[in-house]
This record gives C-alpha cells, structure tokens and sequence, in this order.
C-alpha cells in the first residue's frame, strides 16, 4: 500500500487527484487528502507517506511553503517525492526545482499525472 498526500485548498482538485490515482493498474493507494498546509504537514509527520501532491494556493501554508518544510536539508522528509501542482509554475519553477521537488503545470492531462508518479514510486 502506498500512502499519498494529497493537498488543494479545492475539494474538486483532491478528488479529480485521487480518481486519477485510483485508475492506475497494479498501484493500491492509502489516501491522505488535506485542504491546507498545516494539515498537511502534521500527516507528513505522524504517517509514513510516499508521496505528496500539492496544490499552491491554499489558506495559512501555502504549497510553495509546505515544500520548503519538507525539502529542507535537515528535513527527514527530504527523500519524499513531492509533486508541486500550479496554474502558474513559471513564478515558482527555479526554486521548486532547486528544492528538488518536481512541477507539473495545471491543467495536465490524466496519461502525463500517472507517467509521473510511476517514475517517483
């Protein structure tokens, strides 16, 4: 069972996510959605998560902020693959990529979201 993060400040957007992952063959998933980035962070630290997706705009802690937090070099949750969902990734990539998270720009297609998260499990 694989434990997937998934965090969007819009519901619509955690449950397109979560079906899109729910029609990939050969994966079981354990779901972790979360509307915010503080929630988000207390389950990175209480589950063994395996992956985090992660909108940007969202109340309190944004993704950009959430990514920082886990992708920071004392971080023990470094190794984490984390996927960074914007409508704008242009404004954010240079340091997304240096954080060494991965950007996948909205809207993207359902065949491009499980490419991705074959190659990061």
């Amino acid at each position: 069972m694989t434990n997937v993060l998934i965090a969007d400040s819009y519901k619509s957007i955690r449950i397109l996510v979560e079906d899109f992952l729910s029609l990939m063959e050969n994966f079981s998933f354990t779901i972790f959605n979360k509307e915010n980035g503080e929630e988000a962070w207390k389950i990175i630290k209480t589950e063994n998560i395996d992956l985090i997706i992660s909108g940007n705009t969202m109340p309190g802690m944004s993704g950009l902020e959430l990514a920082r937090k886990v992708k920071a070099k004392d971080s023990p949750y470094k190794e984490i693959p984390f996927i960074f969902c914007s409508g704008a990734p242009g404004e954010y990539q240079k340091e997304i990529e240096k954080l060494g998270a991965i950007s996948l720009p909205k809207p993207y297609s359902l065949i491009d979201f499980q490419k991705l998260v074959r190659s990061l499990l």
